[in-house]
């Protein structure tokens, strides 16, 4: 019985705290020359997969490869972090540049 309790103790508490982070992207290279990566809970990612109509979901995040670079964005209040990776024709200047600019400074330039 010993045994059993540190064990239950384990399982019980194996949900609480710690990471569940979902990752999923909306390649929309097609539509707009962008690919947007999604790191946050669960049902925040769930509900931009639905929304993804303009690109092809992955439950993987976007391939860097050929990107200018990347314009990162934390909503504390979603616990959700997304990166909008961008591609030719933009430019690594204006990433940086609209990316400083937009989201009321809260926004990081990312490189790729």
């Amino acid at each position: 019985m010993t045994r059993a309790l540190p064990v239950a103790l384990l399982l019980a508490f194996a949900g609480c705290g710690g990471s569940s982070n979902a990752t999923g992207s909306c390649d929309s290279r097609q539509a707009n020359s962008a690919c947007q990566d999604y790191d946050g809970p669960p049902n925040v990612v769930a509900a931009y997969k639905s929304s993804c109509t303009q690109g092809t979901w992955s439950d993987s995040l976007c391939t860097h490869t050929g990107s200018v670079g990347g314009c990162m964005v934390k909503d504390t209040s979603l616990g959700l972090s997304y990166t909008t990776w961008f591609f030719a024709p933009s430019t690594t200047d204006s990433v940086k540049q609209n990316c400083m600019s937009s989201n009321s400074g809260t926004a990081t330039f990312v490189a790729p």
